[in-house]
């Protein structure tokens, strides 16, 4: 595009100033005319275009685009428009001690352009800010020590992707219509060429909208400040090559200490990029937060159209491993908060509501790849095969009022909402094999899904950690969703609603079936392996409260009392967080062979709901106050380990009957669920302001589940001398920690869970409602309601078969055990209660009555299927069949009312 010259649009006599600026990089500043003090100018720091003058006076609109390149706008002087302003640009600046009026403002930075770029000159560049030596070590780094930022500050901007869109207002904006401030990014690239090399790719995406120490006035419009993170961020594909993919995604709108006035305000950031890559060895990276927040001593004064604070965070991450060489790894690294907030600021809606509200919904798959051998090609892949997928995720939703105050009059509620609803997705489907003779293949899977830990070194303790104590994964640090005020004054002329809810999902896919056929005239022997270790770990709280904190970090605005006016009240923790993993492993073999699988499926839900009203001050003015806390996390697991060889009976080159073949299959499955529901009033006061209606109620929901299948088979047909063994071990606990989960299985199976604590602490998966140190006052019932129905669902199965075909004096031989046990320990508590000496009142007063009640009502259901079968033409045959399976329920349900009048 050739350089467009700044030219001046007269309409009717008033001036419409429309200027554009080149094709390359422009840095231009509105100010005043040095020459004429009654005239504006704009013009070019790098000179990269003229400058242009224009009257002050009877101005009417003025717009400033910088074009194409990546430009800058700052606005230096006062402007008086009696219509529109309009500036575009990636950077956007209105500096303090200006001012600006308009009846409509819209400021725009948008980086949005894809790219093409060359692969060689980032890696090099990247790899030596990261520390690496090259790609091929990629595989034993810890990714939680990479500082991305670190990086930024290092290399040469040129030599990483950057895309930043950013607008700043420092100034005065009054405007009677709408004021609309965006910052919008993507940062989409393609490849130049296909890669010579591998590839480490580093980008830096940012998309920022900031209002600080501004004063802004809309009279009849909207004030909008957004920020978007989104789009494609295009497909990095090489099947044989590694690609590690460095990122850095960020989206913030946020208003600090500044003044706006107008009808409604909207302040919304938002992340929603998607990525996507292929490769032999393929790694995701990516760091970074999404964050709509007001704070810093704000004041926010809305009428009608409320005021709206939101985060959203909805991004997809796409990682395929093709396995070509026989060494498979996708894995995505992801630490990302959501946050949206109101901190140290007085936000005030006269008519409308206030909206407070973060939503984590991001979508990661791993998966990883591997076709089956293929002989007739020049190169057959190996028939070894070793396969890793997995995503550790980390990250925060918070939707937040802290030393704050926040009202609604005439009406309007206010809320605070948290929502989780990510879901995280490992996958293998592998197949390993071989028609050549002398030959043999193995196939080994590790899968693991990891969500709230601090995970290092993933690839040596996806392995270790199947075997042994879970502590070694690192820091356990739940990702949390939670919704609370803090230190507050909110006051509502319709409801109160603060509410945390958490639905992530956490998947497991996994196939691998290796199988390795014999020549029926050699002297060799086939050997197909399969093993999958699976883990799934997923840490996750989810909390919903109004306390007072014993100290706060802000100094401008710091209640005497946490306290609530409102219309109705309802504080609500809801977890449905659940794995859904499902197992499938296969052997095969003919001629001669030998066949062995197994299976090692570890999965642990630490999980939790929180519902509270502490050291808090209510007045309710209608409606009726709910805190309620639903626990319902969840495991659903199958795993199934089918293994199954053949003799022809010619072995060694000799008569028929000389074949012979093993079969040899193991299934473990270890499934853990953790986490209570508890809802509690404690040291408040709950008073009535309107004395005919609603009712107070305390609610503890847990409905925890946990299903578990597992399938072992082991088969053998044909020779001389078969031999079939299947051994599956199984166990399923809820409401105790893990620790050391193998070993746990096996020591409670031999009889130690009676006599010592084999299966950890007791972390008492079941319900507490209570009311503590509390007075109540209401028109209506006061209820307080436990009520557990854990529940587990086990079946467990094993066959085995051997089959000999072979000449006089043939042996077939299986065996086949089962050991099980599953464990469930749970309670139900309801009750009121005071401290014995206090000194204060210790009453509760309800028109409608008191009500506690405790239901307990946790069951395990399992089932146990084992068979063993041989035969033979002319010889013996032995089948041995054995099973151990324990259960155990350990609960109760109690509810009563102490030290209470």
């Amino acid at each position: 595009m050739e350089q467009l010259e700044p030219r001046l649009l007269l309409t009717a006599g008033f001036p419409d100033v429309v200027i554009m600026g080149t094709a390359g990089d422009d840095i231009l500043v509105l100010d005043n005319d040095p020459s004429d003090e009654a005239k504006l100018r704009v013009w070019s720091k790098n000179t990269s275009m003229p400058s242009v003058s224009f009257p002050k006076s009877g101005l009417r609109s003025l717009a400033i685009d910088g074009g194409d390149g990546t430009d800058s706008i700052e606005v230096a002087a006062n402007v008086n428009l009696t219509e529109l302003l309009a500036l575009t640009a990636e950077t956007i600046t209105v500096s303090a001690g200006t001012s600006i009026s308009a009846k409509d403002v819209i400021l725009t930075a948008n980086t949005m352009a894809a790219r093409t770029v060359d692969p060689v000159a980032i890696t090099s560049a990247v790899l030596s800010a990261v520390g690496l030596n090259g790609p091929d070590d990629l595989l034993t780094f810890d990714p939680s020590t990479i500082n991305l930022q670190t990086i930024v500050d290092a290399i040469d901007p040129t030599s990483y992707l950057g895309s930043i869109a950013r607008v700043t207002v420092e100034g005065e904006i009054t405007a009677t219509g709408d004021v609309t401030i965006t910052a919008e990014a993507n940062n989409e690239v393609g490849l130049s060429a296909s890669l010579s090399d591998s590839l480490l790719m580093f980008r830096l995406t940012e998309a920022i909208t900031v209002v600080q120490g501004a004063k802004i006035t809309a009279a009849d419009g909207t004030v909008t400040i957004e920020a978007k993170n989104v789009g494609e961020r295009g497909e990095l594909n090489d099947e044989d090559k590694v690609i590690l993919n460095l990122t850095i995604d960020r989206a913030s709108a946020t208003i600090e200490g500044s003044t706006i006035a107008a009808v409604g305000v909207d302040l919304t950031a938002e992340t929603a990029a998607n990525y996507a890559i292929t490769g032999a060895k393929a790694i995701h990276v990516i760091d970074g937060a999404t964050r709509a927040e007001i704070l810093g001593d704000s004041s926010v004064t809305v009428r009608a159209g409320g005021v709206l604070v939101s985060a959203t965070e909805a991004s997809t991450v796409a990682t395929t491993s093709s396995g070509n060489g026989g060494f498979a790894a996708a894995i995505n690294y992801i630490d990302k908060d959501t946050l949206a907030l109101v901190s140290n600021s007085i936000v005030s809606s006269a008519g409308g509501s206030v909206s407070i509200l973060a939503e984590g919904a991001a979508d990661l798959t791993a998966k990883s790849v591997i076709a089956p051998p293929d002989d007739s090609s020049e190169n057959p892949p190996s028939s070894d095969a070793y396969i890793f997928t997995g995503n550790i995720a980390q990250g925060d939703v918070l939707a937040y009022i802290a030393d704050a105050s926040v009202t609604t009059t005439t009406a309007g509620d206010i809320r605070a909402e948290a929502k989780n609803s990510g879901t995280i997705t490992a996958a293998i489907d592998a197949v390993v094999g071989s028609s050549s003779d002398d030959t043999r293949s193995f196939g080994l899977g590790v899968a693991f899904n990891a969500v709230g830990f601090d995970i290092h070194d993933v690839l040596l303790k996806g392995i270790g950690n199947l075997m042994g104590d879970p502590e070694l994964l690192g820091t356990h640090d739940d990702a949390g969703t939670r919704a609370y005020v803090s230190n507050s004054r909110v006051n509502a002329a319709g409801s109160l609603t603060i509410e945390a809810t958490n639905e992530t999902t956490v998947q497991a896919d996994l196939s691998n079936r290796a199988s390795a056929p014999d020549a029926a005239e050699t002297t060799t022997r086939g050997a197909s392996a399969g093993m999958i270790l699976a883990m799934n770990l997923l840490a996750s709280e989810t909390v919903a409260y109004v306390s007072r904190a014993e100290e706060s970090d802000e100094d401008e605005i710091k209640p005497a009392d946490m306290s609530v006016v409102a219309a109705g009240m309802s504080v609500v923790a809801e977890n449905a967080a659940k794995i859904d993993a499902t197992v499938v492993l296969g052997g095969a073999g003919s001629a001669n062979d030998w066949g062995v699988g197994g299976v090692v499926s570890f999965n642990n839900v630490n999980a939790g709901s929180a519902a509270r009203i502490e050291d808090a001050t209510v007045e309710l003015t209608g409606g009726s106050l709910e805190v309620r806390a639903e626990e319902a996390a969840g495991i659903t697991a199958g795993t199934t380990s089918e293994v199954k060889t053949s003799a022809d009976g010619q072995q060694n080159g000799g008569d028929d009957g000389d074949g012979s073949s093993l079969a040899v299959g193991g299934t473990l499955g270890i499934n853990i669920v953790q986490g209570a529901a508890v809802a509690t009033l404690l040291e408040s006061s709950i008073t009535r302001l309107d004395t005919t209606a609603g009712d107070v109620s305390v609610q503890a929901d847990n409905q925890q589940t946990l299903r578990a299948t597992a399938v072992g088979a082991a088969d053998v047909e044909g020779g001389d001398d078969t031999r079939a063994v299947g051994v599956t071990l199984a166990l399923n606990v809820v409401g105790y920690d893990a620790k050391n989960a193998l070993f746990q299985t096996i020591d409670a199976l031999l009889g130690e869970s009676v006599t010592s604590d084999a299966f950890g602490d007791d972390s008492s998966a079941g319900a507490t409602a209570s009311i503590v140190d509390t007075t109540v006052n209401a028109a209506g019932k006061v209820s307080v309601t436990a009520s557990n129905a854990s529940q587990l669902t086990a079946n467990q199965t094993n066959t085995t078969g051997a089959s000999s075909s072979g000449t006089k004096g043939g042996q077939a031989s299986s065996l086949s055990l089962v050991a099980a046990m599953n464990k469930v320990n749970s309670q139900a508590n309801a009750f009121i209660d005071f401290e014995e000496n206090a000194m204060d009142a210790r009453w509760i007063d309800a028109g409608g009555g008191v009500e506690v009640t405790a239901e307990d009502k946790a069951e395990i259901s399992a089932t146990l299927t084992l068979g063993s079968e041989t035969a033979t033409s002319d010889g013996g045959a032995l089948g041995v069949s054995g099973a151990i399976s324990l259960n155990d329920v350990r609960g109760g349900a109690t509810a009563f009312i102490d030290h209470t009048t």
